[in-house]
């Protein structure tokens, strides 16, 4: 590690300031010319001379390999070259953004050089007095010295990282950190008190570098998707303090953003921050799906898909001319139809997916697929001596390609209005639930408007599935996220509605529980068919039913891992085991032991199965035993002999029972030995 610590090189700095201040002066000059009237050949000659000057003076920088100070000297004039946008010089428009992108480029790479300039300090500095501890050698500084090292290191790197975010500072790294890095490992491994704080120095290092390196690579200042992207990272390496400063960042440049929103109110629960993490969420939702429909736009564009399907239309040809032999060049049939068709469909594409726009023209595109199923038809199928001139090129490919898009906003379009419509339901049936106030244990409610309630819930809750289901229609969830919806989705508000009336009344326990499986059902399902553009089958069941299990949430595992096996085509047999885990684990073993059997059934080399198999008839001996006992004790209360006999005849039963079930969980326990 031999870094050359660069000065910053005073002389240039004050030249960079005048250079700056006499271009600013030049371009007042010119803007005030000629009463306020721009001349033309004034303003060429200005950003020519502009950019010479300033071009001339980066390259000599570049160069020289140098360091200058930077000032805000540079906004002023950037704010003059924004006042010739009024002047009507449009076609120097290029060259005004040419130059405000050079001043913005070089001053960021200044100012991350600077700051890299002092992280190099930094880093010499540890490094000479970790050095003078003589750490690989006999005389070895004492440990009491070692740890005041450590933690002057941790210290001292921890002040300037926080310096750096609290500053919104871009760091170019010019230095190796590697020897400081092998130093602090080297300590961890000869010295465990200290091993915990050298790994987390260690790590902070590599963190921090690996940011300030993403930050850096382009050479010009981050924007809103540098600091998504870099917080996205640090969310996957559950660094969330981290991702939490970056999406903050990105959430300045652009705060009507639902994915960094939603991220960042993700990034404030994984930290127990539940009041941020809510308010943060339900922002995202609002912008997200409560969108109104874009009225102007979707007469726009139905217009244009209108005018698209009556030039489609005009490809039709009645029987009559398809049976004649003359054939008449119509120039409506070139190229020019499907290439203006596409890029209007990929530019309606776009605008949805960018600006998360909703749009109501699905009519339109349904009649525009129709339309192009006819012109394929018809250019295909007729004979090549009636095919008009100027259509035989026409690829099926392309009409596949223009449905396949038309589909795919169709489905978006869908799948955002029916979203809207059901977050509208939930909220009606939310508002009359909470006005119950069910939380309430002091408060006397009337059990006939909670029946009410409840056939209210179900049956608009059915009414819509069952629309949704018959139309095979898609819902946009909102972020369905399964973290997320135990702080905002509405479906678990709904939810947790319902849990309050089965616990004050539980009359309507199962009923309750029911609507409340319907309800996490249908947004699994959702969910699932949106991020995977496919039903879930019974892998992506059995996926959700072992995270519950993991998270010992017994009937929600349950719910999943029997969706499972209706879904289970080819008798699948994790299928019945995951589902045999789940009755285990709810001390259901009769049916733990039935679903095990099964699964042996199915793969008779399942050691698994033959070792929790044989756990499911113990826990049936041991409940067999416990049965016996009882009878036992019973028994020896009776006096009347005759009855005595009769519990004594079924309590030998119990235990022989007991024994058979205890030798089969042996049997078990041995062959999954045999199999392991």
């Amino acid at each position: 590690m031999n870094p050359i610590i660069r000065e910053v090189d005073t002389p240039r700095s004050a030249t960079y300031e005048q250079l700056l201040s006499e271009c600013k002066t030049n371009g007042d000059k010119v803007l005030s010319e000629v009463d306020e009237k721009i001349s033309s050949a004034a303003t060429i000659a200005f950003f020519n001379d502009l950019k010479s000057k300033i071009h001339s003076f980066y390259n000599n920088i570049i160069k020289q390999n140098t360091i200058i100070t930077i000032t805000d000297k540079s906004k002023s004039l950037i704010e003059c070259l924004n006042f010739f946008k009024f002047t009507g010089t449009a076609n120097l428009s290029r060259s005004r953004d040419d130059i405000v992108q050079w001043i913005q480029s070089f001053e960021f790479i200044q100012h991350s050089q600077m700051h890299g300039n002092e992280y190099v300090k930094i880093l010499v500095e540890i490094l000479s007095r970790g050095n003078a501890l003589n750490l690989d050698i006999s005389k070895r500084a004492p440990d009491e010295e070692i740890g005041k090292f450590v933690s002057d290191v941790d210290s001292r790197l921890s002040k300037f990282y926080e310096e750096v975010d609290i500053n919104n500072f871009v760091v170019m790294i010019i230095v190796d950190s590697e020897p400081i890095k092998m130093m602090l490992n080297y300590i961890a491994k000869t010295s465990s008190k200290y091993k915990t704080q050298c790994q987390k120095c260690v790590s902070d290092i590599q963190l921090f570098e690996s940011c300030q390196n993403k930050l850096t690579s382009n050479k010009y200042p981050p924007n809103e998707k540098t600091y998504d992207e870099l917080g996205i990272e640090l969310f996957n390496l559950q660094q969330f303090s981290m991702a939490i400063q970056y999406f903050t960042k990105s959430i300045k440049l652009n705060n009507c953003n639902p994915k960094t929103l939603y991220l960042l109110g993700l990034c404030h629960y994984q930290l127990g921050d539940y009041l941020t993490a809510t308010t943060l969420v339900n922002r995202a939702t609002e912008l997200d799906l409560n969108k109104e429909v874009d009225k102007q736009k979707s007469a726009e564009y139905g217009k244009q898909l209108s005018d698209f399907k009556a030039k489609g239309d005009l490809v039709q040809f009645q029987k009559d001319k398809q049976t004649s032999s003359s054939t008449t060049k119509d120039t409506t049939f070139d190229k020019t139809f499907f290439n203006e068709l596409t890029n209007t469909i990929k530019s309606i594409h776009s605008d949805i997916y960018d600006n998360r726009t909703m749009f109501d023209i699905i009519p339109a595109l349904e009649s525009l697929i129709t339309c192009l199923e006819l012109i394929k038809t018809t250019i295909f199928n007729l004979p090549k001596n009636q095919q008009v001139e100027g259509l035989v090129w026409i690829p099926g490919e392309l009409i596949n390609e223009i449905k396949e898009i038309i589909s795919r906003l169709q489905v978006i379009q869908k799948g955002r209005l029916h979203g809207k419509e059901y977050m509208t339901i939930l909220d009606r049936l939310i508002t009359r639930g909470t006005a119950l106030k069910l939380d309430d244990l002091e408060l006397l409610i009337d059990e006939e408007e909670i029946a009410s309630i409840i056939r209210i819930v179900d049956l608009e809750l059915n009414t819509f599935y069952d629309k949704v289901n018959k139309n095979q229609s898609p819902v946009k969830i909102v972020y369905g996220n399964k973290l997320l919806c135990k702080i905002m989705d509405k479906s678990e508000l709904l939810k947790k509605c319902l849990e309050l009336i089965a616990n004050r009344f539980k009359i309507y326990d199962i009923q309750c529980k029911d609507l409340q499986y319907k309800i996490e059902l249908f947004k699994f399902y959702q969910i699932r068919f949106e991020s995977k553009k496919r039903p879930p089958d019974d892998r992506d069941y059995n996926e959700e039913g072992i995270n519950y299990l993991n998270d010992k949430n017994i009937p929600m595992a349950l719910l999943y891992f029997n969706n499972a096996l209706k879904l289970n085509r080819y008798n699948n047999p994790t299928t019945h085991f995951n589902l045999g885990l789940a009755y285990f684990a709810s001390g259901s073993y009769l049916k733990a032991r039935d679903c095990f059997d099964k699964t042996t059934q199915i793969d008779m080399n399942n050691a698994k199965a033959y070792r929790k198999r044989g756990e499911s008839h113990i826990k049936l001996a041991e409940e067999k035993e416990k049965e016996a006992q009882d009878l036992l004790v019973e028994s020896m209360k009776v006096v009347e002999a005759g009855q005595k006999k009769s519990l004594l005849e079924d309590c030998e039963k119990l235990m022989k029972k007991a024994k058979d079930l205890k030798n089969a969980g042996i049997f078990d326990f041995n062959k999954a030995e045999e199999l392991r």
